[in-house]
């Protein structure tokens, strides 16, 4: 009889640690039509969006280049050229008409300026398009709200430049 109660005892343990095994370990593993959260962290607005993984994956595909592109050498590079040819322009001026030179100079340099902004723009805009095709209707108005808000972010922290032969009109007596 002390016999049976040990293996009896033995076995509900036994039992007792298999399924305490197997709950942990089931815990690890995913369900069956839950999305998995990415070990990666989100940025913000990815996780305003409640992405699925496939939309985030996709949405990294899209982001990831872009953001490469303009924060590489580029676009970077091209406006410290600008930025320096109009500059060593200006210090090359030491004749009387320096006023109206120096103000051709500058909007010579909004144009190409402006023109580089806009190819950025561009870039931006068609990976705003894309993006917006992989969301639902209800990650689209968040994603609407947020490129709202960081366009208005941005266009608070631009200033207004005259341009020079503007300004000088402005100034001169």
């Amino acid at each position: 009889m002390k016999q049976s109660k040990t293996i009896f005892l033995t076995t509900v343990i036994l039992v007792m640690i298999a399924g305490l095994a197997v709950g942990r370990l089931s815990a690890r593993m995913p369900i069956a039509g839950v999305p998995v959260v990415p070990a990666v962290r989100l940025p913000p607005w990815m996780q305003q969006l409640n992405l699925t993984p496939d939309q985030a994956q996709q949405m990294d595909v899209i982001w990831q280049p872009l953001m490469q592109q303009l924060h590489s050498s580029t676009f970077q590079e091209k406006r410290r050229t600008l930025e320096q040819q109009r500059e060593q322009a200006i210090l090359a001026i030491l004749n009387a008409e320096q006023r109206t030179a120096y103000g051709k100079i500058t909007d010579q340099y909004r144009t190409a300026r402006e023109a580089l902004d806009a190819q950025r723009q561009k870039l931006i805009d068609d990976a705003n398009a894309k993006s917006r095709t992989l969301l639902n209707p209800s990650q689209q108005a968040t994603w609407d709200e947020q490129t709202k808000r960081m366009h208005d972010r941005h266009n608070n922290t631009s200033t207004t430049n005259l341009s020079v032969s503007a300004h000088m009109a402005a100034t001169s007596p």
